[in-house]
């Protein structure tokens, strides 16, 4: 299908090739639309039909009649190209995080149930916050959020909760903070 609709009929420029018409649209496309007269010196080839260039007359009419309406369609689809690319983008980018989170919570899980509680406030934080990231990457609702604000009896009262599995409780009391 050719890139542009010419009419034989009326017009002159029909004596010149699809494949220099083409050409040419290409470069007024790919130079960001410019005027007839900028576009007339960017051409570097004659037609190998005519043996010659086309005139700035016969480029504005061009512009106007032909290249305006294709490139408004080439913008179109090349919008859609970029919605999708940002939409996958984001995706990919949220999967990241809630790996990462996944990961962040399993390490922080995996030293307490190593170590316990004692005065590892880091390894406590490192597993609430990779709970947080995790969910808020899978769109759940943060409201974990207000964990960032409790007192260490809260968020002790708050682990408790989350690492009871088929009722039976890993033991997290805190010890003398003396580390093993």
């Amino acid at each position: 299908m050719p890139i542009l609709n010419v009419d034989a009929r009326s017009n002159p420029v029909t004596l010149f090739s699809e494949d220099y018409l083409t050409k040419i649209f290409i470069i007024w496309y790919n130079a960001n639309k410019p005027s007839e007269q900028r576009l007339h010196q960017m051409i570097t080839e004659k037609d190998p039909n005519t043996n010659s260039f086309l005139t700035p007359n016969q480029l504005k009419n061009l512009i106007q009649n032909e290249f305006t309406a294709k490139a408004a369609f080439l913008d179109e689809q090349a919008a859609l190209g970029l919605e999708k690319q940002l939409v996958s983008d984001k995706l990919m980018m949220m999967k990241e995080h809630a790996m990462l989170g996944r990961q962040l919570r399993d390490m922080g899980m995996d030293y307490l149930k190593e170590h316990g509680l004692g005065s590892s406030r880091t390894a406590l934080s490192a597993f609430i916050e990779g709970i947080k990231i995790e969910q808020s990457s899978r769109g759940t609702p943060r409201e974990i959020a207000k964990i960032a604000n409790m007192t260490d009896d809260e968020l002790l009262g708050t682990l408790k909760e989350l690492l009871v599995d088929n009722s039976q409780l890993i033991s997290i009391e805190p010890s003398d903070g003396k580390e093993e």
